[in-house]
């Protein structure tokens, strides 16, 4: 019986392409190298109809397994405009197995960690051909644990057309073959790779990944970026001393703010949910999917936002996840407040760059957007502020007036006090 082996697209390569944001070149070098895996961009290429041409002829690449060759057709008359022929066809080839590379190492991660209890070594493969880099050819063959800081730096693809991989591998199979599983990290040692045929050797140089490349696709783009974040926000911070407020920008305070929008709609809070016959548990879930629909996140995963100053922002479920796994949302009833969470980083009325400081002394920009709502005499009723740390977010705080007629709310200080919200540089005002 004849059998035909179909190649199958790699889901999770596709899956990671699809969620890109498309940006154009000035909005994109912005980014930070980690953050620019959730985006897309063509250097000489702003937004619009060009750009989605070349990212449709790339997601057709990984879904149908087109070559070069059609995706050079597909997007001809777009690199023939730009000059990208002949000898600056490089370009297109640039853009081709970068991207493709990239997307297919990043699945290949989700992969590989699927299995580690299984196969917990991964090995560098280089092709090792007469165009493999020298840095990457000296990393062929290096095993080291899955879990090994080594591949924070070393997991591919190190540079533009980049055409290293990594293998896992078991224990039999390191056993069997020999194999040693590396502990100390080479990198920034220095090596020299000498010519099997030529007997040549390269001077020594420092084994480090190409500039741009110093990071890991795959941890980045499945949390990493995320988690950096929260740790960085878990630490007591204070505002730096004389900074800028709204008079400084020419902007009304807090108690002649006009013409302001009212409460979005609110989601049930606790005790309707209890009226109901909820369980604590069951209002975990109500508003855990609650804010997977608001953000359009799925489990444990993230999403990105367009803000209104061009910034992109970095929604992870992590931040409402609790020890243990369980959602933070019923504390102090914020279930509730999730449509508010959505406006707040979608269509903020503003957003401030307040400089912080750590309690080791070190300074941190923490970007803040805030919603304003007015109240029954057209003032300020409440606000919500949103942190961000890098374009993460990282928490969130409520006041709301109607909620806390026992103990009402100071907004005027709490937004332009000496410690208030509207601190900094103000980047955008709606």
């Amino acid at each position: 019986m004849d059998v035909t082996l179909t190649p199958l697209p790699m889901k999770e390569a596709i899956s990671f392409f699809k969620e890109k944001v498309m940006l154009g070149p000035a909005e994109f070098r912005k980014l930070s190298d980690e953050a620019r895996l959730k985006a897309f961009a063509v250097s000489g290429i702003a937004k619009g109809a060009e750009l989605e041409t070349v990212f449709t002829s790339l997601l057709k690449a990984m879904e149908q397994g087109t070559p070069l060759e059609t995706f050079k057709k597909e997007c001809a008359a777009i690199f023939e405009k730009r000059g990208w022929t002949g000898e600056a066809a490089w370009r297109v080839d640039n853009i081709f197995r970068t991207n493709i590379q990239t997307a297919y190492n990043v699945g290949r991660y989700s992969q590989m960690m699927k299995v580690t209890a299984t196969r917990p070594y991964w090995m560098y493969d280089a092709v090792n051909d007469r165009r493999t880099r020298p840095a990457h050819k000296a990393m062929d063959g290096k095993i080291f644990p899955a879990g090994h800081p080594v591949w924070n730096i070393w997991y591919p693809p190190n540079g533009f057309r980049c055409r290293c991989g990594v293998t896992s591998l078991s224990e039999a199979q390191v056993k069997a073959g020999g194999l040693t599983v590396e502990t100390a990290d080479p990198t920034y040692g220095l090596v020299d790779i000498t010519n099997p045929k030529t007997g040549i050797t390269t001077p020594p140089f420092s084994l480090m990944p190409d500039p741009g490349f110093s990071y890991h696709p795959g941890k980045a783009y499945w949390g990493g970026i995320v988690e950096g974040a929260l740790e960085r926000a878990g630490g007591r911070l204070t505002l730096m001393p004389d900074l800028k407020g709204p008079a400084d920008f020419k902007i009304p305070s807090a108690k002649n703010l006009k013409k302001l929008p009212p409460l979005p709609e609110l989601l049930p809070n606790i005790a309707a949910l209890k009226a109901e016959g909820l369980s604590n548990s069951k209002m975990d879930l109500f508003y855990r999917d609650q804010f997977q629909k608001a953000f359009g996140i799925k489990e444990g995963e993230e999403s990105i936002l367009k803000a209104p100053d061009g910034e992109t922002v970095i929604i992870s479920e992590k931040v409402i996840i609790g020890k243990g796994g369980r959602p933070k949302l019923t504390k102090g009833d914020r279930g509730q407040y999730i449509p508010l969470f959505f406006e707040t980083a979608s269509s903020p009325d503003e957003i401030w760059l307040t400089p912080m400081k750590s309690d080791d002394g070190k300074v941190i920009l923490r970007r803040r957007q805030l919603k304003f709502w007015r109240g029954d005499d057209e003032n300020v009723a409440g606000f919500a502020v949103m942190d961000f740390d890098r374009n993460v977010w990282t928490g969130v705080s409520v006041y709301d007036v109607q909620a806390s007629q026992e103990n009402p709310v100071d907004n005027e200080n709490l937004l332009d006090g000496p410690n208030g919200y509207r601190r900094g540089v103000l980047l955008y005002r709606k």
